[in-house]
Formats: structure tokens, C-alpha cells, sequence
């Protein structure tokens, strides 16, 4: 099964160097070297501790949490409170933070560039050990029996609760370039892994390969709207329905927004 891309109007020499500019800053990953012992966790601030936003979460208690290129923050409308790396063991393992996740049993799991920790209601935090050469932890998600993946940027592993650490990998997936990897969990629970070759879906129970359909143009951005999942990149747009398995067609109003976007 193929999917019929959908390409929009040559853009412009200048929105094409706009676009190759945000792509070379958002894909810088490499953790800043700030000296741990130089750092107080938590700091109490009137702004956020980067304006790079990397995830964002709203916990039990409404607070707003931001992930960013250097810190963790926590906002009460009023101000922010900024967690560093620290030598702590209690504080975050690494101030580059990747994602943010409140579970069904209302914990917030924290990942970041060197490991993955949980808050905790005495306001530090709880490492998960990652017996791991590769600790960019990249995504997190939890299916709909409350199982937690741990995605890096080369395999994707599933959090065993009662050792409190990871214990299953999900293999089998190809020749998948992991960078640009998501995961999604639809509502049947499947898992369904997007990346520039292939959309995979998974059984998260047994880790079992269900399916696989090839993609078109290298597609690295995916979103999941009810059964819809939305897949685009290098100037293409699919829409796969989860539960037909299908392609569906692009909405002409869309095709229209994009063409009007890609003249600016």
C-alpha cells in the first residue's frame, strides 16, 4: 500500500532558506556544558530559563510545566520555579530536556538528552536507571494499559514497574532511521511508529509487528487526531486512517492553505 502525495506550489528562494534556518537550529541537540556544581535546583525566577521550548505538560495540580534547551520550569501563574542538573543525585539528570509526560496515575515523567526522571512530591526528582550507551531519551508515551515506552535515538524500550527500570525492547524496525521516529497510540491501542521509510504498527502487549506500509517523500512530522494520522515532510501531506488502514484524501480547503502558505 502506497500513499499519494501531495506536493504544494514552488516556494520561494527566500522561504526556502527561512525553512533550512529553523531546521538547523531546532536540530541542534547537543547538551550544554554547564558545570552541574555551579547550579541551584530549584530557582525561583520571573521568567522561563530558555526561550527554547522543548515540551510542555500540565500536571495534577495545574501547574505548567516547560522542558527547554537548558532547564526544567514549573509555572504557577505567578512565577517560575527552574530545576537544573545538579550533582544532587535527586535533580535532573541533564538540563537539555526532550519531553514531558503526566501518566494516568498522575506522575510526571521528565526526559531528557542523558536519562529519564520522575518528580516527586517532595519537589525533586527520581532517576529511572538506564543500563544504556544510548540515554537521549527522545519521546515518551504510555499505551492504554498504562505501559510506558522510553523512545531514544536508536531503539524504542518499554519501563517494567515493578523493577522500576527498562527490561523490553521492541525490535523488528527495519530499516527505520530512529531520528526521525514518533510514536503514536491510537484507540484500539495500537502502537503506530512513523519514520521517513515506513509506518509500523506495533502490538504493545506481545511487542509483536502488526503491520507495515510504505511511505513516500521521507515524511518526519506526524500527528494523531482521533483516527487520523497526519504525516508530512519535504513538502508532502498524508492522511492515514488508523482503522481502515487506508489513505484518505487531502481536504481541498487544506491544499489550499498550504499552496497560499508556501507563497509567503
Amino acid at each position: 500500500m502506497s500513499a499519494t502525495p501531495y506536493f504544494p506550489r514552488t516556494i520561494t528562494t527566500w522561504s526556502i532558506l527561512l525553512i533550512v534556518s529553523v531546521l538547523f537550529i531546532s536540530c541542534r541537540t547537543e547538551p550544554l556544558s554547564v558545570p552541574s556544581s555551579e547550579i541551584e535546583s530549584p530557582v525561583i525566577a520571573g521568567s522561563v530559563s530558555n526561550q527554547k521550548i522543548t515540551a510542555i505538560a500540565e500536571d495534577a495540580q495545574g501547574y505548567i510545566w516547560l522542558g527547554t534547551f537548558r532547564g526544567l520550569n514549573k509555572y504557577n501563574v505567578h512565577e517560575y520555579h527552574q530545576y537544573f542538573c545538579t550533582d544532587d543525585s535527586l535533580g535532573l539528570p541533564d538540563n537539555q530536556i526532550t519531553d514531558i509526560l503526566l501518566d494516568s496515575k498522575k506522575r510526571l515523567w521528565i526526559a531528557t538528552v542523558n536519562g529519564v526522571s520522575l518528580y516527586t512530591d517532595k519537589d525533586n526528582f527520581q532517576s529511572v536507571p538506564l543500563r544504556l550507551a544510548d540515554k537521549n531519551v527522545q519521546q515518551l508515551i504510555e499505551d492504554k494499559e498504562g505501559r510506558i515506552l522510553f523512545k531514544t535515538m536508536t531503539q524504542l524500550y518499554v519501563y517494567n514497574p515493578l523493577t522500576k527500570e527498562i527490561d523490553q525492547r521492541i525490535e523488528n524496525q527495519g530499516s527505520q532511521n530512529n531520528f526521525y521516529m514518533k510514536c503514536h497510540v491510537d484507540a484500539e491501542n495500537n502502537l503506530w511508529i512513523t519514520g521517513p521509510t515506513h509506518l509500523l504498527c506495533y502490538n504493545p502487549s506481545t511487542l509483536q509487528l502488526k503491520d507495515s506500509i510504505a511511505l513516500e517523500g521521507l515524511p518526519y512530522c506526524s500527528y494523531l487526531h482521533a483516527n487520523e494520522l497526519w504525516i508530512a515532510g519535504n513538502h508532502q501531506l498524508f492522511i492515514f486512517d488508523t482503522r481502515s488502514r487506508n489513505f484518505k484524501e487531502i481536504p481541498g480547503v487544506i491544499k489550499n492553505i498550504l499552496n497560499w502558505l508556501m507563497l509567503l
